[in-house]
C-alpha cells in the first residue's frame, strides 16, 4: 500500500467532479471508554491552506463510495481503484469527506492518519488520527505531505444545521 500511496502522491492531474450533499444521519454509541460520533451529520471547513484548491467545505460520504479523483488517479496508474481503496482507507464505519466543488477529499488511511488529498488524488496534508475519537477529522497536527504547499490548513470539524 506504500507503493500505491507513493504513486498517487506523485500524480498531478485528474478530472474534477462535483457531488451533492449526503443525507444527515446522527448516531452516537459507547465503545469501551470512548464515545464515537458517526459523522454523517458533520462537515469539515478548510481555510488558509497553501495548496489553495483544498480550501472549502467537505461533506461526508460512506467508505463504500470511492472518491472520483482517487479512482482517476488509480486508473492513470493502471491500478484497480476498488482494490486500492480497500488497501488504503479504513472501512469500519468511518466516513470520508468530499470537497464541495472539486475532487479534493479527506479520508482516514489505514496508517492511522487522516489525509487531505487534492483534486488530482494526491495527498497534500496529513494529521494523526485522534485516539479518543478516530472518526473526527483533526483540527490540529496537520503536516505537509508535499514540498512547497505551506502554510498548513486551518481545519474545523462542524455539525451541519438541521433543516
Amino acid at each position: 500500500s506504500y507503493h500505491l500511496s507513493h504513486h498517487i502522491i506523485a500524480l498531478s492531474n485528474a478530472a474534477l467532479h462535483r457531488t451533492g450533499l449526503p443525507s444527515s444521519n446522527t448516531h452516537t454509541h459507547q465503545t469501551h471508554t470512548h464515545t464515537y460520533i458517526h459523522t454523517m451529520n458533520s462537515y469539515v471547513d478548510v481555510q488558509n491552506a497553501g495548496f489553495a484548491t483544498v480550501n472549502g467545505q467537505y461533506f461526508p460520504k460512506p467508505t463504500s463510495e470511492i472518491p472520483a479523483s482517487f479512482t482517476a488517479a488509480c486508473k492513470h496508474l493502471e491500478y484497480d481503484p476498488t482494490e486500492g481503496w480497500l488497501k488504503l482507507a479504513r472501512q469500519e464505519g468511518v466516513v470520508w469527506f468530499q470537497h464541495e466543488s472539486n475532487g479534493s477529499f479527506i479520508f482516514l488511511n489505514k496508517d492511522s492518519r487522516w489525509w487531505m488529498n487534492g483534486p488530482h488524488g494526491a495527498g497534500v496534508y496529513y494529521s494523526p488520527m485522534l485516539m479518543t475519537n478516530p472518526q473526527k477529522v483533526p483540527t490540529y497536527g496537520w503536516s505537509l505531505a508535499l514540498k512547497d504547499v505551506g502554510p498548513l490548513p486551518d481545519v474545523e470539524f462542524l455539525l451541519q444545521e438541521e433543516e
